[in-house]
């Protein structure tokens, strides 16, 4: 399952860290627009899926599912 996270670029940085820093390291970063990056995760274990969403608790955000 392929999971999508959008968010404000200003903030990009930030969460990538933050992801890095809770042992997720399967994922890149794309453009979306001006001012948004897009976060691709190809492949989460359920673990990884609810540090993913702890993570992402203090940021807004939007999630897409692809199966």
């Amino acid at each position: 399952m392929e999971l999508h996270i959008r968010t404000d670029a200003s903030v990009a940085l930030t969460l990538k860290r933050e992801i890095i820093c809770h042992g997720i390291s399967r994922f890149y970063v794309r453009p979306y627009d001006a001012d948004h990056v897009e976060f691709i995760f190809l492949s989460l274990s359920e673990h990884q899926k609810k540090l993913l969403s702890y993570s992402l608790r203090n940021y807004s955000y939007c999630l897409t599912y692809l199966a």
